[in-house]
């Protein structure tokens, strides 16, 4: 008897809770809650599980090096270090990102055991032609080259920290400060239930005043530097001009199209591949810098002229004005000045950065990938030997590193061409809201067809309970 009463308890419970929300479906649009809701991480895994094959596949794009020289020998032009450096350093990634995508065919169970292979393959690949490279070669010849090209770009180098002086120092000569005026009046705001006025505060802007205090030390100090730069360094200038391939050759097309099998609908035309062959001088950090020092540091050089003439007048200035006043003609021409600093600092330090990752990051990546590949292969890292799960485990976490440092270095290097790192959060975001807009349209077609012909309706709630107290 107790135990029949129990079940009959928990049956009238969980009946009541069915009821309840037989009742919420006919009585609200909850469907579209529901299935809007269920959709979503659907959607989610849908967009992750897209990213994912997207992010596994790095676009390739080889410099050709080996067609390269023939032109250049052909044509009777001379290869420039710049011309010789940056194929080099360009295809050292390519090495790198084609053992990654090699890793992460879904063919391979172990991508780790596949990267060293790839690795292995790259770093002792037999040369079948003069100027082809293995990727030993490319660790010890591009460090070298990078040495040459720091010494042609010297005056770059010189230039950089002292732009950035003259940035700093004219950025901190002027300082403002606004003081919005204001005060509040009492004023009508209606009526009370019963009539009577109502009072309310509100705020009345007054008359502002605006600050601009000059600080002559920092204002002089950018005056001096920019005149012993401009002195020291008239000029700044580098010659870019390349020697590209004229043609790309069937392997390097292979690699090339197959690197882009998410994106890519048929294959590429020979000027697209001409196109993609070119990246490592249209797409390189050193090229685009170069050509807008080109324009940047004489405009730096005028408006630094024009400084040391406002200067002589620049002062502390007090303004009264409706709203914030845009200061003294004195002012305008230090912000003029600290914002082409600005910018030609930071092209400076890039070409800088760029050059001394070739010299001082390439040896360091070589390292690494050797490290490795002995690490997989033979389980020794440092003169230590590892057993199985504990060589997985490292491995796991160098596989890792190895990546973010080429991504990291190649973006530095390569600022104008796509990240390497193609997985894209918002992508994923966007699958996200459209699998839960597609939901929610199917739950409120669900409310509205359930609503329309009362199929919740047609359910006899006190049919339903009878049968349940029968039962027992």
């Amino acid at each position: 008897m107790s135990r029949n009463y129990s079940l009959q308890n928990l049956s009238n419970k969980a009946s009541d809770l069915g009821y309840k929300t037989i009742d919420l479906l006919k009585n609200t649009a909850i469907e579209v809650l529901i299935v809007g809701v269920l959709s979503l991480p659907i959607g989610i895994h849908k967009g992750h599980k897209h990213e994912r094959a997207r992010a596994e596949l790095i676009q390739l794009h080889f410099s050709e090096v080996d067609q390269m020289y023939r032109d250049a020998a052909k044509q009777g032009k001379h290869i420039s270090t710049l011309n010789r450096a940056l194929p080099l350093y360009n295809d050292l990634f390519m090495k790198g990102f084609e053992s990654l995508n090699e890793a992460n065919d879904w063919r391979y169970t172990d991508k780790y055991r596949m990267f060293a292979e790839q690795l292995d393959n790259h770093l002792n690949l037999k040369h079948l032609y003069s100027q082809q490279y293995n990727l030993t070669d490319l660790i010890d010849s591009v460090p070298e080259l990078g040495k040459k090209l720091r010494e042609e770009l010297k005056k770059y180098y010189v230039a950089a920290p002292q732009v950035r002086e003259i940035a700093q120092n004219i950025g901190a000569a002027w300082d403002v400060n606004y003081i919005d005026n204001y005060h509040t009046e009492t004023v009508e705001c209606g009526e009370d239930a019963d009539g009577n006025t109502q009072y309310c505060e509100e705020t009345v802007d007054d008359i502002d005043d605006t600050y601009y205090y000059y600080h002559n030390e920092q204002g002089d100090a950018a005056s001096n530097i920019s005149k012993e730069l401009f002195t020291k360094i008239p000029q700044l200038h580098f010659d870019t001009r390349v020697v590209k391939a004229s043609k790309t050759n069937a392997d390097g097309e292979y690699a090339v199209e197959k690197s882009r099998g998410v994106d890519l609908k048929g294959g590429l035309t020979q000027k697209e591949h001409l196109e993609i062959a070119a990246y490592w001088i249209t797409k390189s950090t050193i090229n685009a810098n170069v050509a807008l020092i080109d324009t940047d540091y004489p405009r730096m050089e005028t408006e630094s002229k024009k400084w040391d003439i406002s200067k002589k007048t620049a002062q502390d200035e007090h303004y009264i004005s409706w709203g914030k006043h845009p200061g003294p003609e004195e002012y305008d021409q230090a912000q003029r000045l600290s914002e082409v600093s600005s910018l030609t600092a930071l092209l400076l330090e890039e070409i800088v950065l760029n050059v001394n990752s070739m010299i001082e990051d390439v040896p360091k990546l070589g390292k690494k990938l050797r490290e490795y590949v002995a690490l997989d292969f033979f389980g020794e890292k440092d003169g230590k030997h590892y057993d199985y799960l504990k060589k997985k485990k490292m491995e796991k976490k160098m596989y890792k590193e190895i990546k973010n440092d080429m991504f990291e270095m190649y973006r530095k290097n390569f600022k104008l061409a796509e990240n390497p790192d193609r997985y894209r959060y918002g992508m994923v975001a966007l699958y996200g809201l459209i699998a839960l807009t597609i939901g929610c349209s199917i739950g409120a077609g669900i409310d509205y067809l359930t609503t329309k012909f009362g199929l919740y309706g047609k359910i006899n709630y006190n049919s339903l309970k009878q049968s349940r107290d029968n039962s027992f």
